[in-house]
């Protein structure tokens, strides 16, 4: 859709600390899916107000999928 409007895409990845360890590396992977999935339920939210409905199952679809990955993380950690 930006290139659709002559636009330029632009995507700058979000700075991190690399952690020290699989454990914290497993609980920084659970702290992005949170993250993840409550960026793409405020997302889903604005697509609902603006009545784009296919985007609003999109994003719930999204929403579903980080779910599970965080629910494996939480597994994972809990047998550490």
């Amino acid at each position: 859709m930006i290139i659709d409007l002559s636009g330029e895409p632009v995507a700058t990845p979000k700075e991190f600390s690399k952690p020290e360890g699989n454990k914290e590396m497993l609980k920084l992977g659970l702290e992005m899916e949170k993250q993840d999935i409550e960026n793409y339920r405020k997302h889903a939210q604005m697509a609902e107000e603006l009545d784009l409905v296919e985007l609003q199952l999109q994003l719930d679809e999204m929403v579903s999928e980080e779910a599970g990955h965080a629910w494996e993380l939480r597994r994972i950690l809990k047998g550490l």
